[in-house]
């Protein structure tokens, strides 16, 4: 890769405008060899994806699964590493796993970050009891904080994803109560979740930090007790942990300056 391939500005893509209808009769012809055998699969980059994942894309009534965010977020990090001028190498973006009533997904469970940190809710206080706790003490099972550790070393391969312990930024999907996807940034710097919404109609900023309580308390509180801001291969992240004297939650903030979905 040249110096000159690397620094060349990508195309602008809108988001908003219609899919050409080549692209869309394309799609649809290349499902047509799907009719004898609906459940047969093609591999598509590191994923294993059928007719239907195809027909979802194009059909404008349907709504995105967790898979096609997944496909996204591979991409994505598969051009930022063939890009690294363009896009910088300062932050990555991890896969998300819809969780349902906590069945298992198609992804390994060491990459979905939602699915393995919601189902942890804060431990009680025992009445009476003479030890001093937070309030928000959580206690994670070895295998789940096990799968943080590999996010944050790099001990695994997830399709081009850097350790979180060299990045100062981290993005990923996410689902607010089944009905609506936000997309995540972490900056471990400034020490502050932000959600982008495509809907802000949906929740209530109240709502929103109950709601983000996963990622601004659970997360944050397994990344300061694993010292992850000491360790850390970035100098302004280090810096933030010297700063922190005890635990501190993310800040939860909302950026509603995106693209607003128009129905609902």
């Amino acid at each position: 890769m040249s110096v000159s391939d690397a620094t060349a500005t990508p195309p602008c893509f809108d988001p908003s405008k219609p899919l050409p209808i080549e692209d869309v009769k394309a799609v649809l012809e290349f499902c047509t060899a799907w009719k004898n055998d609906i459940s047969a699969e093609v591999q598509v980059e590191s994923f294993s994806v059928g007719a239907d994942f195809f027909y979802k894309l194009i059909d404008e009534s349907e709504w995105i699964s967790s898979r096609h965010l997944d496909m996204a977020t591979f991409l994505i990090r598969k051009r930022q590493l063939s890009h690294p001028l363009v896009f910088g190498t300062h932050w990555t973006m991890a896969d998300y796993c819809l969780q349902v009533n906590m069945l298992p997904c198609n992804m390994p469970s060491f990459q979905c970050v939602q699915q393995f940190l919601e189902p942890f809710k804060a431990t009680a206080k025992k009445r009476g009891s003479k030890k001093v706790a937070a309030s928000n003490t959580i206690d994670l099972p070895p295998s789940k904080l096990n799968n943080i550790l590999h996010y944050v070393r790099g001990t695994w391969q997830h399709g081009y994803g850097q350790a979180w312990r060299k990045v100062q930024n981290v993005y990923f999907p996410y689902n607010l109560q089944g009905s609506l996807w936000v997309a995540i940034e972490i900056d471990f710097v400034r020490h502050t979740t932000t959600v982008y919404d495509s809907y802000v109609g949906f929740t209530i900023t109240s709502k929103l930090v109950t709601l983000m309580h996963p990622i601004s308390d659970t997360l944050a509180r397994v990344l300061y007790n694993m010292h992850f801001y000491e360790d850390s291969e970035v100098e302004e992240v280090k810096q933030k942990g010297l700063q922190m004297s005890r635990f501190t939650p993310f800040t939860v903030c909302s950026i509603a300056d995106v693209p607003q979905q128009r129905d609902g």
